[in-house]
């Protein structure tokens, strides 16, 4: 994987928290956006039901649909993970404040001697994750 596909996996993996809430303010946005006035030519037939209609941009909408694929396959990428390596990429992507070292230190400290963990393993753990989330989105095959 390249720097470009793994920077924007990490981005996905970071904004995670805020996808449904990202979701929610697309479907407000498509419910109250301004019709077009100057369109001029009313559709002949029957008007449908304008619930069914809002719903219908929703579910065609290709930022909520990306929004909703990002979500499903993050959350296959951390139910592949076991419990330590879900933990440490929950903590390096959605708190955001721990560096590999950093890390490394907090799982090394508390633990014996032969569990410790260096930060290059952080950095692999984390990487595979990205990894499985680039196959997972189909950014690689």
């Amino acid at each position: 994987m390249d720097k470009d596909t793994k920077r924007r996996m990490e981005d996905r993996f970071r904004g995670y928290p805020n996808y449904l809430k990202e979701i929610q303010y697309r479907k407000w946005d498509l419910e109250h956006k301004q019709a077009d006035f100057n369109a001029g030519i009313k559709s002949i037939g029957r008007t449908s039901n304008p619930q069914e209609s809002l719903v219908i941009k929703w579910e065609s909408d290709p930022y909520i649909a990306n929004r909703r694929l990002w979500i499903k396959s993050i959350d296959e990428v951390l139910a592949e993970l076991d419990d330590k390596q879900r933990e440490i990429v929950k903590e390096y992507y959605f708190e955001d404040c721990y560096t590999y070292t950093e890390l490394a230190k907090k799982y090394s400290d508390s633990k014996e001697k032969e569990e410790r963990i260096s930060h290059m393993t952080v950095y692999r753990i984390c990487t595979r994750a990205c990894n499985l989330l680039a196959e997972k989105i189909g950014e690689i095959i």
